[in-house]
């Protein structure tokens, strides 16, 4: 009767999922056969029985929110020991106390993989959130930019293609208080510059003068995404 109680209160715990319910009543004439022999297993909480039991109705918390991988797991090992100690028991509990170590080393390993699963995912979490925040000021920098401006195709798909790359690129590395962000920048305004129309010979004497330098820092720029130099020309 002490047996069936100590099942029952096991077994009713709702938060025990009934697959693993199932597995758990099967141990109940292996334990009865415990009880019998050793008095000790209903005085003593740390009974290598009743841990054993314990383990898998701690290793089942959360079991049918978990994803569907750690439940065929769980699932695999626990019935695997049950039909261990089914088949092998004879009366010696070290049995019960292997099966309760490979259980919890079971569990420990799940938690291990399960914390850096999570952290993987927080730290992915908060790199999209960066890369979004760096993607939306770059694109808000270059809309006040060229907006207005009178282009090329070559030169526009240049600017909101590879350089808005190495604009993010920078800004998530550097941030803006560098100088290959204000590099960066100036070049996009020095790029708009050139585009427009100039009369006058002060114009036309810093336009002489811009033109290898853009060219040249265009190379620069793409070669730090791994870029072709020859793609700016």
């Amino acid at each position: 009767n002490l047996v069936a109680m100590f099942f029952d209160f096991v077994l009713d715990d709702s938060s025990l999922p009934v697959p693993i319910q199932a597995l758990v009543a099967r141990l109940q004439i292996p334990v009865l056969k415990v009880a019998l022999n050793d008095r000790s297993f209903f005085s003593n909480q740390n009974h290598a029985v009743r841990r054993f039991v314990n383990e898998i109705a701690t290793a089942s918390i959360g079991w049918e929110e978990s994803d569907k991988s750690r439940q065929d797991n769980l699932f695999e090992i626990t019935e695997r020991l049950v039909h261990r100690i089914l088949s092998s028991f004879q009366g010696d509990i070290g049995l019960f106390e292997e099966c309760h170590q490979e259980l919890k080393t079971f569990v420990e390993e799940e938690q291990k993989r399960s914390k850096l699963v999570e952290k993987r995912t927080s730290e992915a979490a908060v790199g999209k959130a960066k890369m979004d925040h760096a993607r939306g000021q770059v694109q808000k920098i270059l809309w006040n930019r060229l907006h207005d401006a009178n282009l090329p195709s070559l030169i526009w798909n240049l600017l909101v293609g590879e350089w808005q790359k190495l604009l993010i690129h920078t800004l998530l590395k550097y941030g803006q208080d560098c100088q290959e962000w204000v590099d960066a920048i100036q070049f996009v305004d020095d790029i708009c510059w050139s585009c427009a129309r100039h009369s006058d010979e002060k114009s036309r004497a810093r336009m002489t003068r811009l033109m290898p330098l853009l060219i040249s820092r265009a190379d620069h720029g793409l070669q730090r995404l791994s870029i072709p130099g020859e793609s700016a020309s």
